[in-house]
């Protein structure tokens, strides 16, 4: 919760009438416990429950930045829920076997540059699925922050989608 692109998307997902929940792991920032590599996805997926028990939405989406959006795919693998994933500046491409009959949004930010989103799309054939870089952004997002979660917001769409947002692993 302490990675600002986290607490934006909370913040506008909010704002457009949608229910959000951020999620940070275990023994990282505010939350208790030791890190625990064996239930990051155990841990998320738990979070991802509380958030349909706590709303009534039609479904629930799932993003995840930098090392949080491995915790989304994986998030995303397990829940036929899980129509939309939002991959935030990914720290690598990702094998999206699992979740191909879903929408798949990445957001990188300016600082990856016209290459990675160029290797995105090229990765991202034959599916349903989008890429954005947004210029002048850096990869914190200090620069670029109302744009990320606008464009988030925008590509979830209507529905009364609510959003699981996961923060990375690690500080960066």
């Amino acid at each position: 919760m302490d990675a600002p692109p986290v607490a934006e998307l909370a913040f506008q997902t909010a704002r457009s009438g949608r229910a959000s929940l951020r999620f940070q792991h275990r023994g990282f920032g505010a939350s208790q416990g030791q890190p625990d590599p064996s239930k990051v996805l155990a841990d998320a997926i738990a979070a991802q429950l509380h958030l349909e028990a706590c709303v009534e939405a039609q479904r629930v989406d799932v993003a995840g930045y930098l090392s949080g959006a491995h915790t989304a795919l994986g998030v995303a693998r397990e829940s036929r829920r899980i129509q939309h994933l939002v991959l935030i500046a990914p720290p690598t491409l990702l094998d999206l076997t699992g979740v191909e009959d879903r929408r798949v949004l990445v957001v990188l930010a300016g600082s990856q540059g016209p290459s990675e989103r160029d290797a995105w799309k090229k990765h991202l054939q034959g599916l349903d699925a989008r890429v954005e870089l947004i210029e002048g952004a850096d990869q914190r997002f200090l620069r670029g922050l109302p744009i990320l979660g606008e464009k988030v917001v925008a590509w979830l769409g209507g529905e009364d989608p609510s959003l699981l947002v996961l923060d990375p692993r690690e500080q960066n």
